[in-house]
């Protein structure tokens, strides 16, 4: 197999950026002031010429989530400047850190650049040339190499990730204990997974780690670019086998199952939200980092005497409208007549989380009761309503769809945004400002991406959301099952952005999670389904479907700046 890494510079000019919204926290003033840390574009290129699907690119990038128009505009890019490069749709894989202190506005939807605010397109350019010039230069460096896996838990002590969840996570049957405040760190996934990149002599060229915990170490009141932790981690691996000889070495931090996973675990004087190991937030960082990168190269260190992994390289992607998904009865226990729901979010979601509050706690409290008002009225007249309206909400199940993402109104169906109070909440308040935003266009994407990739014993599944602990875990036995092979990995936000992903047991509990869960109680066994499906076919047909298009009124999104920006 040939195998190549590489690392490109993807920080924009804190100057032409500066006032532009990060990514992540949706707090107005959570802009860009200046450079902590700078983000990178990192890439593993394998290209196995026997196999039928010969090329992969997997590249993270060090900023919050992928956007359809960042991907669409990475694979344009790179056919019109690198026509010789084969990474094709099937073969990009394109992930990111999630670091919140990254700039946005490299989307086109609405929901995206409302905390931003509006498309910004300096940003784009900058992320989207860092990683087609990483593909490239991977693509015209690769040698004939191997790679090998290694896996360890980090020790119970250290304070690197915490359940933030734990009520839902408690309402799980494989939770077979009950975690108390102090057991946060323990009711997690604390394994982390290392691929071994090597050249043909065994010498280290590079690494891949999947680790899932949220990448924010650093909070809304930051106003410096930051990779956080996960970019420390890199860093450090990145020196530490520059010092041994080993120049260009690059560190991939990956994430796995993170949506319930947080760094933060206690409270400082004098701070809004809880910390890590440090009241300064970007010391929390480098600590937290310090953590990873450590158990990121013992686990190299480790992979060097097991196996290399050997068998042809299999990607396929499947492109697909989640609403309406079916599910399969074994997931949905027993029931034939389930299925994925329109996406919509609750209005518990706004609220935030304990790490990262949203709404005040009264407007919060208020559109919660409103939003069940309607709920309970839409249900008590049903000579009022359509069958779809009335089915729509019992695909929800125990969410309070405050804002139905999927067709861009609010209260479920049908209704204008305008009918929230101004300023109530920023994002909504920016839609609200908008013309022709509202309800005539998704707010978040509907079509969605799966990726699944194996080499020999090993099988990813890549997908475009942050599942919980344990959605990840059922979502890696299905890999496993459906892939046929001994060890399977997620890695969460790939190729898009859909929000979260619970399990139906931690949906029932609808705190943030569940509520940003978009595509009802069934969001989880309808994914599930879909990796059977496609394992099933990857073989005979690599591809399935193909992203939805870019809107055209693309240039009236630009810089849709205001006042508190400044």
């Amino acid at each position: 197999m040939l195998l190549a890494l590489s690392r490109t510079d993807i920080t924009p000019d804190p100057d032409r950026v500066a006032g532009v919204g990060m990514l992540g926290w949706a707090i107005a003033g959570n802009v860009v002031r200046g450079i902590s840390t700078r983000l990178h574009a990192r890439c593993l290129l394998l290209h196995d010429p026997g196999s039928a699907t010969p090329v992969l690119a997997l590249v993270s990038l060090e900023i919050c989530y992928i956007t359809t128009l960042l991907r669409s505009t990475v694979l344009e890019r790179l056919r019109a400047l690198h026509p010789d490069v084969p990474v094709d749709d099937t073969a990009l894989v394109l992930t990111t850190t999630h670091t919140h202190s990254a700039p946005g506005g490299y989307s086109t939807r609405r929901f995206d650049n409302a905390s931003i605010p509006g498309f910004q397109p300096e940003v784009l350019d900058v992320y989207a040339a860092g990683a087609v010039q990483a593909i490239a230069d991977a693509w015209h460096a690769r040698q004939e190499g191997r790679l090998r896996a290694a896996a360890g838990r980090f020790a119970p002590e250290l304070p690197v990730a915490f359940n933030r969840a734990l009520r839902a996570h408690h309402r799980n049957p494989e939770v077979t204990r009950t975690y108390g405040p102090d057991e946060r760190h323990l009711a997690i996934d604390r394994e982390m997974t290392v691929l071994r990149a090597e050249d043909a002599a065994g010498r280290p060229l590079g690494l891949v780690a999947w680790f899932g915990v949220h990448n924010t170490c650093v909070h809304s009141d930051n106003t410096l670019i930051s990779a956080d932790a996960k970019g420390y981690a890199s860093v450090l691996c990145e020196q530490t086998l520059g010092e041994r000889g080993h120049d260009g070495f690059v560190a991939l931090m990956c994430q796995g199952p993170s949506g319930d996973v947080t760094p933060n675990h206690r409270h400082w004087p004098g701070r809004k939200f809880p910390g890590g190991v440090s009241a300064d937030d970007h010391e929390s960082a480098r600590e937290n980092g310090r953590m990873q990168g450590e158990q990121a190269l013992a686990l190299l260190d480790a992979a060097e005497g097991t196996p290399a992994l050997d068998g042809p390289l299999q990607v396929a992607i499947a492109w697909e409208s989640m609403p309406g998904q079916p599910v399969d009865a074994d997931l949905a226990g027993g029931r034939t007549d389930v299925h994925a729901a329109t996406g919509a979010v609750g209005a518990r979601m706004l609220r935030g989380t304990w790490e990262g509050p949203g709404t005040p706690l009264p407007i919060g409290v208020g559109l919660h009761l409103a939003t069940r008002l309607w709920q309970t009225w839409t249900r008590l007249t049903p000579f009022l309503r359509h069958d779809a309206h009335r089915r729509f909400l019992d695909l929800h199940g125990a969410k309070a769809p405050l804002l139905a993402v999927g067709e861009g109104t609010v209260f479920g169906k049908g209704w204008s945004v305008h009918l929230i109070p101004p300023k109530v909440d920023p994002i909504v308040d920016h839609l609200a400002q908008q013309e022709h935003a509202v309800g005539t266009e998704p707010w978040l994407p509907q079509v969605l991406p799966l990726h699944l990739w194996r080499i020999g014993r090993l099988g990813v599944v890549a997908v475009p959301f942050e599942p919980t602990t344990i959605a990840g875990q059922r979502l890696r036995q299905t890999t496993a099952e459906a892939l046929d092979v001994e060890v399977a990995l997620l890695t969460g936000y790939c190729d898009d952005y859909s929000g979260y992903v619970t399990t139906p047991e931690e949906y029932e509990r609808q705190g943030y999670e569940g509520a940003f869960t978009q595509f009802g109680q069934w969001t989880l066994p309808a994914w599930q389904t879909r990796v059977r499906r496609l394992a099933a076919s990857m073989e005979e047909r690599p591809t399935h479907g193909a992203p939805p298009p870019l809107p055209a009124d693309l240039e009236a999104r630009r810089h849709e700046r205001r006042k508190w920006l400044g």
